[in-house]
This record gives structure tokens, sequence and C-alpha cells, in this order.
């Protein structure tokens, strides 16, 4: 489900809900996911429950490469199924 108030033509997309779940998202997808999140600045909430093999060791080390030292605006993260 992608919710959103308003279209941005620039590079930022205007998107503040975000549901991936159940997308069987791998592991190797967490830079690219968190890149996609970055550019949407105005994001407060990203569902991603129900991709478990998001959620193992390698798959949150993906994550954690893809924030790297930079910030994300979001408020909630939701990885449970």
């Amino acid at each position: 489900m992608l919710k959103r108030k308003s279209v941005s033509v620039g590079p930022a997309l205007a998107i503040e809900e975000l549901d991936l779940g159940h997308c069987n998202i791998q592991p190797a997808a967490g830079p690219a996911l968190v890149q996609l999140l970055g550019k949407c600045p105005q994001l407060k909430k990203a569902y991603l429950g129900g991709n478990g093999s998001l959620g193992t060791v390698e798959g949150l080390e993906g994550v954690v490469r893809g924030i790297g030292s930079g910030t994300l605006a979001i408020e909630e993260l939701s990885l449970g199924n």
C-alpha cells in the first residue's frame, strides 16, 4: 500500500507511508531499500513485516550498511510479521 499527499516532480518523493510487507525482500536488497527510503524525506512510517529474510543477520547488516552515517526521517519502522 502506498499513501501520499502530493507528488513531487524532483528527485525526492513526497511519500509519508510505505508498505512493503510480504514482498519477499531479500537480504542483498538492504542497501538499495535504504537508498529508496532516503529519497523519501517526508516518509514517516515504513512497514517491512513479512520479509523474513530481511530480518536475518545478513539482511539487517545490509540495511545498516545502507544507512551508513546518513540519517532517515522515519518515525516508525516496522519489521514484525
